[in-house]
């Protein structure tokens, strides 16, 4: 799965039309940059689902669509609930919005808590829908 999960953050960055799309080698050096700048994306997405794979349960997973998703298993035992965080994870994270939904697995959880467990796992102050 995590091939496959890389390789659809690859796809959807575009990095292959870039390079295909250069027709002169006056074009090159500008589509070099791009691409690097968009893999280097790719490559902080990447870190970035490493480091919440060090805190949660987690599974990466890849929809029809060809977009990935992190589904993290959330456990706060202070407010007793359990709930199963996925988020959208586009290659350009963590520009845009990085959208969501929730499963609870057990306990009480309120929209706060589940917004609190999104921007606790997310880039700094990402935006979510």
């Amino acid at each position: 799965v995590g091939e496959v999960f890389d390789q659809a953050l690859i796809a959807q960055c575009g990095f292959q039309d870039i390079l295909q799309g250069v027709k002169s080698a006056r074009n090159l050096p500008p589509a070099l940059e791009e691409a690097s700048f968009r893999l280097g994306r790719v490559q902080g997405v990447l870190s970035e689902v490493e480091a919440l794979s060090a805190k949660h349960l987690t599974r990466k997973t890849v929809t029809k669509e060809g977009s990935a998703e992190v589904t993290l298993t959330v456990v706060n035992v202070a407010s007793n609930y359990k709930l199963n965080l996925t988020l959208a994870v586009p290659w350009h994270y963590p520009s845009g919005r990085l959208e969501h939904r929730h499963e609870v697995l057990f306990g009480g959880v309120s929209e706060e808590a589940v917004q609190d467990a999104v921007t606790a796992n997310s880039a700094g102050g990402a935006r979510w829908r």
